[in-house]
This record gives C-alpha cells, sequence and structure tokens, in this order.
C-alpha cells in the first residue's frame, strides 16, 4: 500500500498552486464581465453582485480542496508532483476560457464540454477522469449560475449543462482508450453527437412548442459545434501539453516509435546494430507485457531507447564492429567503464530531449548492477591481484518497475540468443531460464514488484518469441542455374 505522507514542501507547494488557481479562476471571470460591461461598468457590477462573486470565490476554494482531497485518497504521486497538479488546474482553466469563450460568442449550446472529458482521460487516466468531470460540471454551474457572463440562462439550461457535461463526458472516457491514431479520434467526432443530440432532443421540446422548427434545428447545429469543437481543440492542444508536461499517450508512443523520431532516426544512421537489438527487444518486452498485464505499448516504446547512450561511442559496442575490436588495445577495466557508462550517457541524452521520465529510469536500470563479466573474466585472467567486482559492474539503480525488469530480461536474452549455435527450444528455455535466475540470485528484482509468477510468465513468452524469430528453416539445395532456355 502506497504511503500518503506529504513533505512539507509537498504541502506548501499545493497549498500555493490552489491558491493562484481561485486568483486565475477569479480573474477570468473578472476578464469576462470586462468584455461584457466595459472598463466603466464592470466594477459597478461587481458592487451590485458582490454576494455571486463571493459565493464564487468560495466555491472555487470547496472544489480546490476537493480535487486535493481526492488524489491524497487516490492518487497522492499527482501531490507529490507539481508538475502534474500545475497541469490540472491549467487544463481546468483552459477547459473554462474556451466554454465561456465559445458560449459568449457561438452560443450556449455550441460550448466543447467534452474537451475536457477527452483530455483528462487521456493525460491522468481513465478513474481521474471520472471524478475530475464531476468536479469540472461544478465549475461550470458556478460560473453559469453566478457569474453573468453568459445571460439569460434558466433551469433548462443548468439541466443541459450537467447532462451534455456528464454524458458526453463519460461516452469519451470510456471509449477513449480504443482509439490509438489521431486519425480515428476523428470518428468519436460522430459518437458523441448521439449523446449530444438525444439531450438536446429531450430538452429542446420547449423549444420547439414555442418558438418552432427552424429554432430548434439550430439546436441541433449547435449541438453539432459542440462535438466537433471538442475534438478540434483536443487535437490542437494534446501534443502542446504531450510535450510541455512530458506525457505518455499512446500517441506520443507512437511518435516516439515512428523510424522519423530523432533518437531513432539516429539509431539507424549511427549505430545499426544497437537498432537492430533494440527493435528485437522492443518486440520481446512488447509481448512479455502484455502477457503480464503491464502496459505492453510502454514496454515496447522504452526499449527502443535503452541503449540510446551507445550514440556516444557506437564503435566500442560488439553488434556495430564490423572490423577491429577496439577494445584489444585498452585494459579490462577501461573497457569495462566504457560499456558500462552507455547507461547513465542514455539517461542524460533522455533527459536533455525533455522525454517521458520512464525513458531515462530504464535506461539507467536495465543492466542494474550486473557485472560486465566479459571484461571481469579477462582481468582476473591477467591479474594475479584481487579484483573487485564492483570495479566492473554496472552502476545500477536495480530495476524499479515491473517494465524496466521486463526490458532487463529481454535484452540480455536478445543478446545471448544471437550467440547461440543450435537454438532449439530446450537449449532456448534453458538459456532464458539462466538469465532470469541470474538476475533473481543477485538481487536485481529487489527495488521492483515483480512476481514469481510474472517471471514464470516471461519466461514462456521469451521461448515463444525466441522460437518464432529464430525458427529452423530448410536447407536449399547448391544448385547452379544456367540463364539458357530449355530446347
Amino acid at each position: 500500500m502506497k504511503k500518503r505522507t506529504l513533505t512539507g514542501r509537498n504541502i506548501a507547494a499545493n497549498i500555493f498552486i490552489m491558491l493562484f488557481s481561485i486568483v486565475i479562476l477569479l480573474l477570468i471571470v473578472f476578464i469576462g464581465l470586462l468584455i461584457i460591461y466595459k472598463a466603466d461598468g464592470v466594477f459597478d457590477y461587481i458592487a451590485d453582485e458582490y454576494v455571486n462573486m463571493i459565493v464564487i470565490a468560495g466555491s472555487f476554494l470547496v472544489l480546490s480542496v476537493i480535487i486535493d482531497v481526492y488524489f491524497f485518497f487516490e492518487d497522492v504521486e499527482v501531490l507529490k508532483n507539481p508538475r502534474k497538479l500545475t497541469e490540472l488546474f491549467l487544463l481546468l482553466f483552459l477547459a473554462l476560457i474556451l466554454d465561456l469563450v465559445i458560449g459568449y460568442f457561438v452560443d450556449f449550446n455550441a460550448r466543447p464540454f467534452a474537451f475536457f472529458a477527452v483530455m483528462c482521460v487521456m493525460l491522468f487516466g481513465r478513474k481521474d477522469a471520472c471524478y475530475l468531470l464531476v468536479v469540472f460540471a461544478l465549475y461550470t454551474i458556478i460560473l453559469d449560475a453566478f457569474s453573468g457572463i453568459i445571460e439569460g440562462l434558466t433551469i433548462w439550461d443548468y439541466a443541459t449543462d450537467l447532462l451534455v457535461v456528464f454524458c458526453t463526458g463519460m461516452v469519451a472516457i470510456f471509449l477513449m482508450d480504443r482509439f490509438k491514431t489521431r486519425l480515428q479520434c476523428v470518428l468519436l467526432t460522430l459518437i458523441l453527437l448521439i449523446p449530444i443530440e438525444v439531450i438536446t432532443c429531450m430538452l429542446g421540446v420547449n423549444t420547439l412548442a414555442e418558438e418552432g422548427g427552424s429554432e430548434f434545428g439550430m439546436l441541433f447545429l449547435y449541438g453539432a459545434l459542440d462535438s466537433v469543437f471538442s475534438m478540434v481543440l483536443f487535437l490542437f492542444f494534446l501534443p502542446i501539453f504531450e510535450k510541455v508536461f512530458a506525457n505518455l499517450t499512446v500517441f506520443r508512443l507512437h511518435e516516439l516509435t515512428s523510424d522519423n523520431a530523432r533518437l531513432i532516426a539516429r539509431l539507424k544512421r549511427d549505430a545499426r546494430g544497437t537498432y537492430n537489438h533494440s527493435v528485437m527487444v522492443a518486440q520481446f518486452a512488447e509481448a512479455c507485457a502484455s502477457d503480464i498485464g503491464e502496459d505492453a505499448e510502454l514496454a515496447r516504446a522504452v526499449s527502443y531507447y535503452h541503449d540510446v547512450g551507445k550514440l556516444k561511442e557506437p564503435e566500442m559496442f560488439t553488434e556495430n564492429q564490423s572490423g577491429k575490436n577496439p577494445h584489444d588495445d585498452f585494459t579490462p577495466e577501461l573497457s569495462a567503464d566504457i560499456i558500462r557508462s552507455h547507461t547513465r550517457l542514455g539517461a542524460d541524452v533522455i533527459k536533455k530531449r525533455h522525454m517521458p521520465e520512464i525513458f531515462a529510469d530504464v535506461a539507467l536500470e536495465h543492466h542494474g548492477t550486473m557485472p560486465v563479466k566479459y571484461f571481469y573474466a579477462k582481468a582476473l585472467k591477467m591479474s594475479d591481484r584481487e579484483i573487485k567486482i564492483e570495479n566492473y559492474s554496472y552502476f545500477g539503480p536495480v530495476p524499479s518497475t515491473k517494465i524496466a525488469a521486463v526490458v532487463m530480461i529481454c535484452d540480455s536474452v536478445e543478446a545471448a540468443s544471437r550467440a547461440m549455435k543450435d537454438k532449439s527450444q530446450e537449449n532456448v528455455e534453458k538459456l532464458v531460464r539462466e538469465v532470469i535466475e541470474e538476475r533473481l540470485e543477485l538481487g536485481q528484482f529487489d527495488g521492483c514488484p515483480i512476481t514469481m509468477q510474472d517471471l514464470a510468465q516471461i519466461r514462456v513468452t521469451l521461448v515463444g518469441q525466441i522460437s518464432g524469430v529464430y525458427h529452423q528453416r530448410i536447407e536449399y539445395p547448391k544448385l547452379k542455374i544456367s540463364g539458357g532456355k530449355k530446347s
């Protein structure tokens, strides 16, 4: 069970963000009123409606506290990360501003309510998105009821607010994980039309009776704009949030594993052997992660980048060598230092690119504290004195997540399996078992929650994967075919 303890620094940061968010929300209200009543009338309006202003400020305070309370009990890591909490409130500000602007300048019924829901589910996950959707609906009702920015609203409009926010938001939240490309998200625009237009039909009966079919038709049009605006804004703002806050969405993962990604392109150009190795590790890690219930796409993506530290001196690594081995001229200790430094270099490169933290973690952890056995054995042969194995071991730390442990196993198994002459299933199974047991005995999995059942499943999966890649082929006959025609 995760500890819910927060440091004094965490608490101070959360209080500051909460109070600052209230100030920003009140500023949004003030700017909205300024647009409507102009500079000479806005303060008179606030003086006349000061009770409403107090209600708004108090409500914002209560809702902000409720958000903190929720995350304290359900996802305390958000409160420990001011960057994530800042992202949440920034998204909230953005969604409310868009709703107010479109509600005032276009129409009340055209507001992009689904925008907040689809952004939340991509950035915070389904469970948090469901709760935040409720809070967002309350923010919206408070602004509509007390701010005076959008005038002439009735009880039917408030009912529309709640139903559209909840229904479209929930549909978006529970369908969003089925869409794996940005283009597929366009289909969600059409799906979101269904709850919007159904609600419009139910709550638009009065409009049909009082103002006729043309006005009722406009409600349908504005409902369609709600869906269209939501998805257009989502496709525009999501990449910005992904980049600024280093978020990992399915779209971002696909982009990071594209051949056009900068580091991937460099691996293909400057370290072809490392690239090919990483591709195979990614295939194995994806299958293993899927079979033990971890994020398969994330495992695949981090595997592509686990060896980017080799880009500094690619010729120092066997898979990139085609001629003389530079290590023949080095001492074993120097060679070991060069080899094991690639984990730290990889983490540094990833951090400089402002990529998600887990990519740097896997680059740093995928060898744990394992020894560089080849050069350690070479040093033992060349010296009569005692050799400290720590001087020939990776710096660590050991894997802190199941995905890092999966990449560690797949990395070693892939490299070792390439060197095997007899790749029969029995030999492959023996190899995989030895790799896992060695790391288990050396405490490489002590820092992550991986279980023996997970390790058993990984072994079975890897045997199947390697057997599929290095399957036996028939031996083709050595027969030379002449180019002449048969008579």
